[in-house]
């Protein structure tokens, strides 16, 4: 709201006072972003122009930077804490590659350009593809659901566009005489070993199943003679057809779980708290699992294994 003399003074005659000045500056400011607004709005509605406009998060503008869109679909999203690193990190990439670089700019031939970049400089194609991906996820997010992207814009991917690449490296697993030189061992130079070769161990008789599944796997998810958990990799991914994981309970798994499981935690490892987050268990899950691939190099050299033993290498065993 303001007076007829109040107008007058600071738009008419342009009165050049400092509050004065600010004023009118905060008016263009308005005023541009109206005609940023009604420019990409093809048809002109009403309650999305005040719904853009009244955005705290100023993203609203004619370049679109790629990096703004990335900070926002951080802020709007729920994703993993896992899944922002890797989100954050695509932006950084991609920023670094082309500075200021804005969504217009993200074209097939762009992207070609990024990959072919990135091989350049020694990055696996299964990382780059992650790269675009997430670039994918943000554009898809912004032309598809909260449409700031506007509908001339050419989609870069798909058909006659870019494709994400997919690679899916051939496995080197473990011998059975390696599985079995494992199992056996009874020589160990510390309690740091035994519980790391004990993990593996765990992992693989739990039918390949990961780290963090194993740190959240409960004594009540003991059913009679099965183990019943969910994935946690597929409890935000997949909406459809989600299935427990059911692992028989026999004798060497059943006493493995006795030498090995916290009685007095509800977790059977005893590494978790009751009511943990999403970011507690990230943590949780890198600190113990550097400690425990740390033992294992030194378990795989003191048994002459030549592939590498890491908790991964328990999954792609069984």
């Amino acid at each position: 709201s303001i007076t007829k003399q109040n107008y007058e003074y600071i738009f008419v005659k342009k009165s050049t006072d400092e509050e004065s000045i600010n004023f009118r500056e905060t008016c263009s400011s308005y005023i541009a972003k109206c005609e940023r607004i009604y420019e990409r709005l093809n048809p002109f509605n009403k309650e999305e122009f005040r719904k853009c406009f009244y955005q705290k998060e100023n993203l609203i503008t004619k370049e679109l930077l790629v990096r703004d869109l990335f900070n926002k679909y951080l802020q709007v999203k729920e994703l993993k804490p896992n899944t922002i690193v890797q989100v954050r990190t695509s932006k950084n990439v991609i920023e670094t590659f082309k500075p200021d670089v804005t969504v217009f700019d993200i074209t097939p031939q762009f992207l070609k350009d990024f990959e072919k970049s990135k091989l350049k400089e020694g990055v696996s194609i299964s990382t780059i593809g992650a790269y675009t991906k997430n670039l994918r996820s943000v554009i898809n997010y912004f032309s598809q659901v909260e449409k700031i992207i506007p509908p001339s814009y050419q989609y870069p991917y798909g058909r006659g566009g870019y494709s994400v690449s997919n690679y899916f490296p051939k496995k080197v697993v473990l011998s059975n005489d390696d599985i079995q030189k494992i199992a056996s061992m009874v020589d160990f130079e510390n309690n740091k070993q035994e519980f790391a070769r004990d993990i593996w161990l765990l992992s693989y008789r739990c039918n390949g199943v990961n780290f963090v599944d194993l740190m959240k796997m409960r004594w009540d998810n003991i059913k009679g003679d099965y183990i019943i958990i969910k994935r946690t990799k597929t409890e935000t991914t997949r909406k459809n057809n989600r299935s427990d994981i059911v692992i028989p309970v026999w004798d060497k798994l059943s006493d493995l779980i006795d030498k090995i499981g916290v009685k007095e935690s509800p977790f059977i490892l005893g590494l978790l708290k009751e009511d943990f987050n999403d970011s507690y268990l990230r943590n949780k899950s890198m600190k113990y699992r550097k400690k425990i691939n740390l033992s294992l190099k030194e378990i795989s050299k003191k048994l002459n294994i030549k592939l590498p033993l890491t908790l991964e290498t328990s999954r792609d065993a069984y």
